[in-house]
């Protein structure tokens, strides 16, 4: 797999978990900035993320992934609301927690890599206050082949080469703003349709270009209801909502039993390119003992499995991505998402 994250950032960042906690888990995010905001996004229909200015908060909006990486790229729609200081755009986080890469951007809208204090290089470019551009980063991690590369609306600003390692390991965190633990910039940043992937396999493996991450719920019954709808009514009703309510759900007791859904359809757009499909399940256990549950994707007449996750007392967010449609291994169509059909399975 080489696309590694994406978020549209559909999601209330304030809400709260059954234990009145912030609910990082509803969303998509390892860690948040406590006063981060859901926003309309750069779209019509769409929401964006802004991450607050420092006023004693911390971080951004972080993932820590599960294997560490050598080589990604990322990418964000970003909007500065102003110019009138600092702002930290990206982050990059080593394994040991130590070696932090930031793309920052300046008063004079000029874009920097610093690299654990040390600048490597600053654009000859500027951005505007006030507008979005989409903003990507090449990572390559090597203490003499290194490289740190940024592109604004597909056009290289900046490359630096060499010492991108500066002492630490692999990467292991990547987001937008800055690192957990570190105080955020002194101006708000605007973030909108977010992917991070990595340099290997075949696919979405380089730039992915100005991308869109569009989300779609449940609006009716697929081919597969077994679950148990509580309160009673259609399944699929009782999983469509646009912020997740833990009093409304679909619970199994039996491995094996499955419930797959239709959704909305793809936004009407001109010979669009789907790079992928991301399914994202909310879920937990409610009593002792080991319990799993697994994404499925229900494609033509077959329904294809992603990988057992363990299930918490706490709810938790399992995500499962989908870069080519299982059903023939070929790149995904807007009229096969369209068709496919996504859920869950108590495994």
């Amino acid at each position: 797999m080489s696309l590694l994250h994406i978020d549209g950032f559909e999601w209330n960042p304030q809400s709260l978990n059954e234990n009145a906690l912030p609910a990082l888990g509803f969303g998509k995010a390892t860690s948040l900035n406590p006063g981060a905001l859901k926003i309309p996004g750069r779209r019509a229909i769409s929401s964006a993320l802004s991450i607050p200015a420092i006023n004693g908060t911390q971080g951004g909006y972080s993932k820590t992934l599960t294997a560490s990486q050598t080589h990604v790229y990322m990418g964000a729609a970003v909007r500065l609301p102003s110019l009138a200081g600092d702002a930290t755009l990206f982050h990059i986080v080593d394994t040991s927690n130590l070696i932090r890469t930031f793309v920052k951007v300046n008063s004079a809208g000029l874009i920097a890599v610093d690299v654990n204090g040390v600048i490597l290089t600053v654009s000859g470019n500027a951005v505007a206050a006030g507008v979005w551009n989409y903003i990507e980063v090449r990572a390559l991690n090597s203490a003499t082949v290194g490289v740190l590369e940024i592109k604004v609306n597909g056009v290289t600003w900046l490359t630096a080469t060499g010492n991108t390692q500066q002492g630490g390991g692999d990467y292991k965190a990547f987001g937008l703003g800055g690192a957990p633990g570190v105080f955020a910039s002194s101006l708000a940043v605007d973030f909108d349709d977010f992917y991070l992937c990595n340099a290997s396999g075949t696919t979405n493996n380089t730039w992915l270009g100005d991308v869109r991450v569009d989300t779609l719920r449940p609006n009716g019954a697929g081919s597969n209801t077994q679950l148990a709808a509580t309160p009673a009514g259609n399944n699929w009703d009782r999983v469509n909502e646009d912020e997740t309510d833990l009093n409304d759900y679909v619970q199994s007791t039996a491995l094996g039993q499955r419930d797959t859904y239709q959704y909305s359809d793809l936004p009407a757009m001109t010979t669009p390119s789907v790079l992928g499909v991301q399914v994202v399940s909310v879920a937990r256990k409610t009593d002792a003992g080991a319990a799993n549950i697994r994404n499925l994707v229900k494609s033509g007449a077959t329904v294809y499995q992603a990988a057992a996750e363990p299930l918490l007392l706490q709810a938790n967010t399992h995500l499962s991505i989908w870069e080519v449609n299982p059903n023939g291994n070929v790149a995904w169509t807007e009229s096969a998402v369209n068709a496919a059909e996504f859920g869950v399975e108590a495994a």
